[in-house]
């Protein structure tokens, strides 16, 4: 779960999403787990308008066939899925995991500080030039195997 303006929201993705409909009952918005955190950006306002309005014309089409059961409100998920809601929490699964890698919090940001620190430090003696300060730096903290299994799973996003 994260936190934004005061409200947890459900940060699972589209593997913790719940059954979405049963006999009597549908599920939208942040209930539903329908938020995603796309690593910049937390989307989720979009989903909860979207899935609200699938859910306002599925009811009503159970209320007017007078089936309120798992089958009359089978509908909604169908819209859902129709719909840039599941759509884009499909297209984004990867996500959950990529935020979970440790070094991404730890290593990554340390690693950037200490290359603005390299290339930005004049100290005695003649400078070296910016590519073989940058270059350094590069091969200390990013040419390794842990860089590159990263890269591996960011290759899904």
């Amino acid at each position: 779960m994260a936190e934004y303006s005061a409200h947890a929201i459900p940060e699972g993705g589209i593997a913790k999403v719940p059954r979405l409909y049963g006999d009597g009952y549908v599920l939208a918005g942040d209930a539903a787990g329908l938020s995603l955190n796309a690593l910049v950006t937390v989307r989720g306002m979009d989903f909860a308008i979207a899935s609200g309005y699938y859910a306002a014309q599925a009811i009503l089409r159970a209320r007017q066939a007078g089936d309120f059961s798992a089958a009359g409100l089978a509908p909604y998920e169908a819209a859902l899925r129709d719909s840039f809601v599941l759509k884009d929490l499909e297209t984004a699964r990867i996500y959950p995991q990529f935020m979970e890698l440790p070094r991404l919090f730890t290593h990554y940001p340390t690693a950037v500080s200490r290359l603005f620190e390299d290339v930005f430090t004049i100290g005695p003696g003649p400078t070296p030039s910016l590519m073989k300060k940058a270059w350094k730096g590069i091969r200390r903290d990013f040419l390794n195997l842990g860089t590159l299994q990263d890269a591996w799973l960011a290759r899904k996003l």
